[in-house]
């Protein structure tokens, strides 16, 4: 066996953690838009672009590990 297939199963494994955090995250910015309506403008929108980049990096982070 090469050392590369060594490491694909745990590299599978670090995807499949990753993508359950980003659905809790995902759960999270949920919740808080529908709870926190009241919140000014500024702050929804941090709370998007944090997710943004969360959701970015995820696909990356994914197409990287697995594409290899």
């Amino acid at each position: 066996m090469s050392s590369i297939s060594n490491t694909m199963g745990t590299l599978l494994v670090g995807v499949i953690v990753c993508a359950v955090l980003w659905g809790v995250a995902l759960l999270q910015t949920y919740n808080y838009y529908n709870l926190y309506r009241a919140d000014h403008l500024p702050l929804k929108s941090l709370v998007a672009i944090v997710f943004a980049t969360d959701t970015v990096h995820h696909i990356t982070e994914s197409a990287v590990k697995l594409c290899r």
